[in-house]
């Protein structure tokens, strides 16, 4: 059956806008399961991380749902372009039929971007390829740069993993923000 609770596109939807503390702990709890995931050999790639497939349940535990896009893409290995994913919420590169553990991790930056600001990246203006999030999002500094660090366009210089992203999650910033 269904997993009990609400993907968070319904709960935004439904005008529910996550504080930073409720993103970290969605963060959290995302990064733990793509830990899990991408430490299968080869790793297991969502390809499809979006506020639809994230589910909240009532007591804040969060499921990652809808494998169909690893499926598809495990059943359709030889088939060169396999381009699985929602717009907005995918990295540059699975545009180029490439996905990666570091695409999982764009597309949870673009999620907890959706959730505390309310606009989907597709609505956000971009520079230089970059979501142009930060008048949009009130968080503290340190917050602001981790998900810098999961939206950097370039996968050479995003966070380079799930494991990194949790421990960049847990140091606290350098500088507090203004």
């Amino acid at each position: 059956g269904l997993a009990p609770g609400k993907s968070l596109a319904a709960l935004v939807k439904s005008g529910w806008r996550a504080t930073e503390a409720d993103a970290r702990d969605i963060a959290r709890q995302v990064l733990e399961t793509l830990v899990y995931l991408h430490g299968f050999s080869p790793p297991v790639v969502h390809r499809d991380l979006k506020p639809d497939n994230l589910i909240r349940s009532d007591d804040g535990n969060i499921m990652v749902v809808d494998f169909g896009a690893v499926r598809d893409t495990l059943a359709s290995e030889s088939e060169v372009m396999s381009v699985a994913g929602t717009f907005g919420y995918m990295a540059p590169e699975q545009f180029a039929g490439s996905a990666t553990p570091a695409s999982d991790l764009y597309s949870l930056g673009a999620t907890l971007v959706h959730v505390l600001s309310h606009k989907a990246p597709s609505e956000l203006p971009q520079r230089e390829l970059k979501l142009d999030f930060r008048p949009y999002v009130q968080a503290s500094e340190g917050f602001l740069r981790f998900l810098e660090g999961l939206l950097e366009p370039t996968p050479e210089r995003r966070i380079a993993s799930a494991r990194a992203a949790l421990d960049a999650l847990d140091r606290p910033a350098s500088i507090t923000a203004s």
